[in-house]
């Protein structure tokens, strides 16, 4: 145990420095151990108090410094379980920050994400792992996909576990990726919004509806019945647009593997073509339709999760365009 107090300038209770001009050492400027109690093992045990609660001091337990931001350079590195009680808190005044722009495709890229579920490789990798244990999470290469700033390489130390005599030989450094989980729930936070959005956009839509097919329908005159002997005209009528173009909404979406798309192409149209984009206007697939009437049943199985667009092209041209969302 380390105590420091009453300096004017830098308390130290524990300094550690270790210094090497052979390359191949593990330097350690402070190593701690502890074992064999059958109570409580603590390797390291690190308390900030105040006795005088309105004090303004600052108050660190610890403080970690890596000042060079390089991947290779970590404040802390912990193998295996991380606790905490308080809050975790990262930098977010907007002093510390520039070129802030909304995020507009929050949803769509929500949509692309792909999450699994797995158990890590304990007997394959020396890492501190939890074993047999199913987790739930991302894959690290299909997310450098669509938000590659939210992938790392990491290097795992090369690891030597110390005793009271001696050292076992050390583990080699490993690297992998690792996904920053935190940024995801900004982006959580804009498909949110942008899902209600589109849904109240959509209440509005089937409000304005409504009220269009009262103001239509739902008042006029009622017959009474006729009297007995009264002449009643019985009459037919057949109602027919065979000349609009129709492109109907894909049903169901949004979809997971297929989905079906309703149309209608007039007799005189000299050519027609449902064309397929994803959510950049990249152009996918284009499939020529025959005139009258037609069902589409759209294949999906081997397409990324997103927002994605077909059209209805009559004698070249764009007739009516719609969106559809694949999700997995």
């Amino acid at each position: 145990m380390g105590v420091a107090a009453n300096s004017d300038s830098i308390n130290a209770g524990t300094a550690g420095l270790a210094e090497t001009e052979n390359a191949t050492a593990i330097n350690f400027g402070l190593v701690g151990v502890a074992a064999l109690s059958e109570y409580e093992n603590r390797a390291g045990y690190f308390e900030v108090y105040e006795e005088d609660s309105t004090s303004t001091a600052n108050n660190y337990a610890i403080y970690a410094v890596a000042e060079n931001t390089d991947s290779n350079f970590y404040a802390g590195y912990f193998e295996g379980n991380l606790v905490y009680t308080g809050a975790l808190i990262g930098p977010s005044d907007a002093k510390l920050k520039e070129n802030i722009e909304p995020l507009d495709d929050a949803l769509s890229l929500i949509l692309q994400m792909e999450p699994k579920q797995y158990e890590f490789k304990t007997d394959e990798y020396a890492l501190s792992m939890p074993e047999g244990e199913r987790h739930f999470g991302l894959i690290a290469a299909d997310l450098k996909k669509i938000a590659p700033e939210l992938v790392h390489t990491v290097v795992a130390p090369e690891h030597r576990k110390f005793t009271d005599s001696s050292s076992i030989e050390p583990r080699p450094q490993i690297r992998y990726e690792g996904v920053n989980y935190i940024e995801i729930i900004p982006m959580l936070v804009g498909a949110v919004q942008q899902m209600k959005a589109s849904n109240d956009s959509l209440r509005q839509e089937l409000a304005d509806l409504k009220e269009d097919v009262n103001q239509c329908c739902g008042t006029g005159y009622r017959l009474s019945n006729p009297e007995e002997g009264d002449t009643v005209s019985h009459l037919t009528v057949e109602l027919a647009n065979i000349r609009e173009i129709i492109l109907e909404q894909n049903v169901p979406n949004p979809f997971k593997e297929q989905t079906i798309i309703s149309y209608f192409v007039p007799d005189d149209a000299q050519s027609a073509q449902l064309i397929f984009f994803d959510q950049n206007g990249k152009h996918l697939k284009t499939v020529d339709v025959e005139k009258g009437y037609g069902i589409m049943t759209v294949f999906a199985q081997n397409l990324n999760s997103g927002t994605y667009s077909y059209s209805l092209v009559i004698n070249g041209e764009v007739a009516e365009t719609k969106r559809m969302i694949k999700m997995r």
